[in-house]
């Protein structure tokens, strides 16, 4: 009855994290808030035998506070929840889990003894959290070869839990009065320490600690010791200069991020069998179990779409920089103002997307399907090989007919207009400012560099990938985004205007002139840079072998 409900909601706010909602976050924590008033303010009168709530918290402080020097041992346990969720560094990170396992001991020795049952579970907690606090230890300091393998959210996670039982876990205590505590302890601290990448509060809290982002607990000069522990990680991502906390910038890090590959973005999702006719195009049945979903001004930079199915999708000013929409499926999107710079759309189809004012600085359009989308704003250095422009097939438009008309949503027939010219053949060819082309690309280009001439070829790339480099440098999620469209060695792919990009990435993260958005980039991300520069330094070089070999 008391920890569910609140376990339930800082499940559903630390799932929320990757959808980078700021207004929805702080929803979450008021209606946490709410909860542990209700339960401080009703719980004990329920719990009690005679209603009286003055009494039940009288007994209960009585029980686990019988002197006034216990109280240090109380505020040693908020003070270590408080440093495990908003340090800023891994030294102030670390001391948080050392105040936690001192807590059974500190208050042994405070409040003068405990009775046999408590003692031992006092000690068997104490022996819990030291245990904790050695894999922790381990995951933060020790050396490469010594690291387990387990997520550091695991441990955390743990420790946390383990920390109210310390002080809670009382034989003779009232009745409730764990659960009580523990949860009116840890669940504002928690909902708080639950993060958004760059929301304000994280940025105050980051600040407030600034004149403690010098200190060291230990020596870090040999970083090759504790390479791949989280300290190094909170070091290479550079997570105090970008304001974050330890917890947000390396603990959380994989629950920040949003994976919607594959997905069919809907209100309500259709079930397998509608799902299968929406993405063969064919005609569909029962289509008002549908919604269309609503994005508009959402940020969902570097986010992974690929094939994702968002036909009719209101996704009008969202951030989208260096996302991949690679495949797909957004006939009738709305995408008025949209920031796509430097997204991959190859293989998509956007027939009858709204591409007014939408910027598309050094996005890949490659084999994209357009057909009446509107001037984008920004259309320089767009990838274009392949990309036709032709309307949309009878039964496609059909099926898309049906499944909008059958769904409530604001600025409907806007939506539907655009779709109906999408069948009717003879619409203008869009225009872009600059482009990559081959002979297959249908759309125009008032400056064009051919994909045959070596000399072209060359000029683009380059203008491309400084273009990218300084997308790149606005922030990690648009640099991620881009990171992740370079070909890897295991590619074909070696037509695409990304490679060698990763050496131009590389030598501008590596500048005196700062780049906020490359240098908060995760170890993770900067160890794979770093790899695809060397592919292909030794690309480049076994092509200048290959070209001094048939000289001869």
């Amino acid at each position: 009855m008391v920890v569910l409900p609140l376990a339930t909601l800082l499940a559903l706010q630390l799932k929320f994290l990757a959808y980078q909602a700021e207004g929805i976050t702080w929803a979450q924590r008021v209606a946490v808030f709410l909860d542990v008033g209700f339960l401080v303010v009703l719980w004990p009168a329920i719990l009690h035998r005679s209603d009286d709530w003055k009494t039940w918290w009288r007994e209960t402080l009585a029980a686990y506070l019988p002197k006034k020097r216990a109280w240090l041992a109380m505020i040693v346990l908020v003070a270590s929840v408080v440093l495990i969720l908003f340090a800023a560094t891994p030294d102030l990170f670390a001391v948080g889990f050392i105040l936690g396992a001192m807590v059974p001991l500190l208050l042994i020795v405070l409040v003068g003894g405990f009775s046999d049952e408590r003692l031992r579970r006092a000690i068997f907690l104490l022996v819990v959290l030291l245990g904790l606090l050695a894999v922790l230890w381990a995951l933060m300091w020790g050396s490469e070869s010594s690291l387990p393998s387990i997520q550091p959210v695991i441990p955390v996670a743990l420790f946390l839990a383990a920390l109210p039982l310390t002080f809670f876990w009382h034989p003779t205590a009232p009745r409730g009065s764990l659960a009580l505590l523990s949860a009116s302890i840890l669940a504002p601290l928690l909902t708080l320490g639950l993060m958004v990448d760059g929301e304000f509060w994280e940025t105050v809290t980051a600040k407030l600690q600034k004149p403690l982002l010098n200190w060291q607990m230990l020596d870090r000069q040999d970083t090759n010791k504790h390479r791949g522990t989280l300290a190094q990680q909170f070091e290479n991502d550079r997570c105090a200069s970008i304001g974050q906390t330890v917890l947000s910038c390396v603990v959380l890090d994989e629950q920040r991020r949003l994976d919607l590959n594959e997905q069919a973005l809907f209100v309500k999702p259709p079930n397998p069998e509608l799902l299968a006719a929406l993405r063969a195009g064919k005609g569909l049945e029962n289509i008002d179990k549908l919604g269309r979903i609503f994005l508009a001004h959402r940020s969902l930079r570097r986010t992974q779409m690929r094939s994702t199915l968002l036909v009719g999708a209101d996704l009008r000013g969202a951030q989208l920089q260096g996302a991949s929409l690679l495949g797909a499926q957004l006939q009738g999107a709305s995408l008025l103002g949209t920031q796509l710079q430097s997204a991959s759309l190859s293989q998509a189809q956007l027939q009858g997307a709204d591409l007014r004012m939408a910027q598309l600085q050094g996005a890949d359009l490659r084999s994209s399907g357009l057909y009446r989308n509107g001037g984008p704003a920004l259309s320089d250095l767009l990838d274009i090989r392949g990309t036709v422009v032709e309307p949309l097939s009878h039964d496609k438009f059909s099926a898309i007919q049906v499944m909008l008309e059958s769904i409530p949503f604001s600025n409907k027939q806007d939506s539907l207009r655009r779709l109906k010219l999408t069948i009717q053949p003879g619409a203008a060819v869009p225009t872009f400012d600059s482009c990559i082309a081959d002979r297959e690309s249908q759309p125009k280009c008032q400056q064009v560099y051919d994909v045959n001439n070596l000399d072209q070829r060359r000029e683009v790339k380059k203008r491309l990938h400084e273009v990218l480099a300084a997308l790149a440098c606005e922030d990690a999620y648009t640099a991620q985004g881009i990171l992740g469209q370079i070909p890897s060695s295991y590619s074909n792919d070696n037509d695409s205007t990304r490679q060698g990009l990763a050496t131009v990435l590389l030598a501008r993260m590596k500048a005196s002139e700062p780049c906020p958005g490359l240098a908060g980039l995760s170890a993770e991300y900067k160890a794979e840079l770093e790899r695809l520069a060397k592919k292909e330094e030794a690309k480049r070089q076994q092509a200048a072998k290959a070209a001094s070999a048939g000289q001869r």
